[in-house]
């Protein structure tokens, strides 16, 4: 029953996280923030999918700014996400979007959790169905993408 080593849950990267007696942070990390973590520990990435709104699901929850990064994510997978129609702005961004040539990602859930994994963090999403965990396992077992700070310059509002 000795605790050896300690692991810390934060919702904001704060000094807490260089303490030199974690194992381990978990901060909620997508491609839609400006979350980059660069200690020691382990870095858990807590909601790298934005409470699923990077699954590509359209809904009340989804809130404008999400429906623009799943926008401006659009490019760069090859199914348009449901959310990146959600509202005005969102369609506006999409119409203004410049298709890249070679699209790595099938979906935008899976460009998400690459992207996190890329940036090397320990990708933490909920997944509730059979085929959430083998699009998860994909992504995991996937090579880097080849232009992850191309995607994090364009998605994340400046």
């Amino acid at each position: 029953g000795k605790a050896l080593r300690w692991g810390l849950s934060v919702d904001q990267l704060d000094e807490r996280a260089a303490e030199p007696w974690l194992a381990a942070i978990a901060v909620p990390t997508s491609m839609c923030e400006r979350v980059a973590y660069t200690g020691a520990h382990a870095w858990l990435a807590r909601r790298p999918l934005a409470g699923g709104a990077l699954t590509g699901a359209s809904g009340p929850e989804v809130s404008e700014r999400i429906a623009i990064a799943c926008a401006k994510a659009a490019p760069y997978v090859k199914r348009e996400p449901a959310a990146a129609r959600s509202c005005d702005a969102a369609r506006a961004q999409l119409e203004r979007n410049v298709r890249i040539e070679h699209v790595e990602c099938e979906t935008i859930a899976e460009l998400a959790l690459r992207f996190v994994i890329d940036r090397g963090a320990i990708a933490l999403p909920r997944l509730h169905r059979r085929e959430h965990v083998v699009e998860a396992i994909a992504a995991a077992s996937a090579p880097s993408l080849s232009y992850p700070e191309q995607i994090f310059s364009s998605i994340v509002e400046t």
